[in-house]
């Protein structure tokens, strides 16, 4: 049996289907229209940078002139002259004394550089120092830190 189109019943269907189609376009468009506010005016900022350090002015470096040391004289021991021999019977027999000649100066070895002059086989032993105490203070709030040392050493090993 061929169905037969009810053109009623399609038009009741398509006009409730569009009312309701209208009807919830009604309610996504606002009632009232709210203009859209206009951007605020943009605030001008400047960056004002501080000038522009003046490079220091180069200090002219006096190089370092050693010092002189002038050497030590060291004054000679001066021998007091013998007396004259008198002649004697027994001295004849006697040996003649050898003149005095000057004695020599000990033979250096060359120099090595070694350790400081402040005492045979001193070494300096910072790094392998211990670490020192904390206090209890620091300790009990728990503080950390890092702490750099300037040591000077001297020539003498002070």
């Amino acid at each position: 049996m061929p169905l037969q189109i009810d053109v009623s019943r399609v038009l009741g269907w398509s006009t409730a289907l569009a009312l309701h189609v209208l009807a919830l376009m009604l309610l996504l468009i606002p009632a009232a229209y709210v203009a859209a506010p206009l951007p605020r005016e943009r605030m001008q900022i400047r960056m004002l940078l501080p000038p522009e350090p003046t490079p220091p002015v180069p200090v002219p470096i006096k190089p370092d002139v050693p010092t002189l040391v002038q050497p030590r004289t060291v004054p000679k021991p001066q021998v007091a002259p013998l007396p004259p021999p008198t002649a004697s019977a027994d001295d004849a027999l006697a040996v003649a004394p050898l003149p005095a000649s000057e004695p020599q100066a000990p033979v250096l070895a060359p120099s090595v550089p070694g350790p400081a002059a402040g005492g045979a086989g001193a070494q300096l032993q910072y790094r392998s120092a211990p670490p020192p105490a904390y206090p209890i203070a620091a300790l009990r709030n728990h503080e950390q830190g890092t702490v750099l040392l300037r040591v000077r050493v001297e020539a003498d090993g002070r």
